[in-house]
């Protein structure tokens, strides 16, 4: 699942395990949601990607400050078998 930023909101990117350094992600950023995996958020946030970087967010954020991106060339893909085609000639 993707996000684009709409409205610029704080970040956090993990670098150790007791570390982390806060990013503004601006505005048209996309983000693109991870699932929770070994490496868990803190409570009341959720994992994304953005420029090849790991950041945690306010789970609240990609639905307050964020669209959600659909990628077109796959929603836009026949969902069962193609239909008869009109030949003109």
């Amino acid at each position: 699942m993707r996000y684009r930023v709409t409205v610029p909101f704080t970040g956090f990117l993990s670098r150790l395990e007791t570390e982390s350094s806060s990013i503004i992600l601006p505005t048209g950023a996309m983000l693109h949601y991870l699932p929770i995996s070994n490496h868990k958020p803190l409570l009341g946030m959720v994992r994304v990607l953005w420029q090849g970087r790991e950041y945690s967010i306010f789970a609240k954020d990609p639905h307050e400050k964020c669209e959600r991106h659909v990628d077109l060339g796959r929603s836009l893909a026949p969902k069962g078998p193609p239909g008869p085609t009109r030949s003109t000639g």
